[in-house]
C-alpha cells in the first residue's frame, strides 16, 4: 500500500500525519505524490505510523522522474 493509499483510506490529512512523524505537512506531501522518498529514520517512523501498512518499497515501486 502506498502511503497516498493510506492516508486516503484513514482520511487522514497530510498535517495530521506530519505530526505523528515529526515532519512538516509539505514533506508529507512530497513523499505522497513520490517527489521525494523519505530517508531512512523517517520511513521507519512511516512504517510504525501505519502498522506496517506502508512498507519502503512502496516508495520505490513507482518512483516518479
Amino acid at each position: 500500500m502506498t502511503l497516498d493509499q493510506h492516508l486516503t483510506d484513514t482520511n487522514t490529512s497530510n498535517a495530521e500525519f506530519a505530526r505523528k512523524i515529526s515532519v512538516t505537512a509539505n514533506a508529507v506531501g512530497h513523499y505522497r505524490s513520490g517527489r521525494r522518498i523519505p530517508v531512512k529514520p523517517i520511513m521507519n517512523r512511516i512504517i510504525e505510523a501505519t502498522g506496517g501498512k506502508v512498507t519502503a518499497d512502496s516508495f520505490y515501486a513507482e518512483v516518479k522522474v
